[in-house]
């Protein structure tokens, strides 16, 4: 004999299964279409008015419509206003590097692609303070039909020019 009672109670947590279970699969599939983003740099550490090689390899299965590498500079300030502390993010200097277009990458061959790039001679170095911050990335950003945009970032720490005996000599 059966138990109605407990028969009943079993369709709201069948509800409740089959829905988490077609939710997991969506945020699985989403996850593995575009997959890892790999950026490695020729040397460490980067230098204003040196140039470096970079190397991107991304991963997925994916048709990819754009994807645009660049190297930002950004502009940090905390302060307090009231009783709130407010942080404000400025981006300075936006240096694309690679830009692109139309393509497929498959699980057996990421896409791999190389650049050159040159810091400024002027670039700021990095920079951290209570209250001020120059921070520098590494962005990757992507447009895929069927999929989300991604943008996938990379801090990286650029150092001071070293002094030369020549600016010693004749200041400004």
């Amino acid at each position: 004999r059966s138990d109605w009672f407990l028969t009943l109670l079993l369709i709201p947590f069948a509800t409740v299964s089959f829905f988490a279970t077609k939710w997991f699969f969506r945020l699985f599939i989403r996850h593995t279409g575009v997959g890892p983003t790999t950026i490695e740099i020729s040397d460490l550490p980067l230098l204003p008015g040196r140039e470096y090689a970079l190397y991107l390899c991304q991963y997925g299965r994916v048709t990819i419509k754009k994807l645009s590498v660049s190297l930002v500079c950004y502009e940090e300030t905390t302060y307090q206003q009231g009783t709130d502390v407010r942080t404000e993010r400025c981006e300075v200097v936006r240096q694309v590097l690679i830009s692109p277009c139309d393509f497929t990458i498959e699980p057996e061959k990421p896409l791999e692609l190389d650049c050159q790039f040159r810091l400024p001679l002027d670039t700021m170095h990095s920079f951290q303070s209570s209250h001020n911050a120059i921070t520098w990335k590494v962005i990757v950003e992507g447009d895929a039909p069927r999929w989300r945009a991604f943008c996938r970032s990379f801090p990286i720490v650029v150092h001071p020019r070293p002094v030369v005996q020549s600016d010693v000599a004749n200041p400004l």
